[in-house]
C-alpha cells in the first residue's frame, strides 16, 4: 500500500502489509503529497492510495482509492463593546 507518486518513500508513505488481512496506514498532513484545500467551513485533505499486490509492478488487480478527510471549523461567536 502506498501513496501515489511516493512508492519509494519507505519512511512514511508506504505500508508493507504482506500476509495481513487488515492494516492501518497513517499519513501526516505535511508528507506524501497530501493536498490541502481551504473551503468555506473548514479544510479538506486528500491523497490517492494504491493497494498493490506486487512489490515492483502494478497489475490489473491493484486498486487505487482517493481518500479525503474534511475538518470542519468550530463555530465562533465574537462580540465587542464599542464606545462612540
Amino acid at each position: 500500500m502506498f501513496v501515489k507518486g511516493f512508492s519509494h518513500d519507505e519512511e512514511s508513505c508506504v505500508k508493507n502489509g504482506v500476509g495481513e488481512e487488515e492494516g492501518m496506514f497513517l499519513l501526516r498532513f505535511d508528507r506524501c503529497g497530501m493536498k490541502r484545500s481551504r473551503e468555506i467551513s473548514g479544510v479538506s485533505v486528500s491523497a490517492t492510495v494504491i493497494i498493490s499486490f506486487h512489490r515492483i509492478f502494478l497489475t490489473k488487480v491493484d486498486r487505487a482509492y482517493r481518500i479525503s478527510c474534511f475538518y470542519m471549523e468550530a463555530g465562533k461567536s465574537v462580540s465587542q463593546e464599542i464606545e462612540v
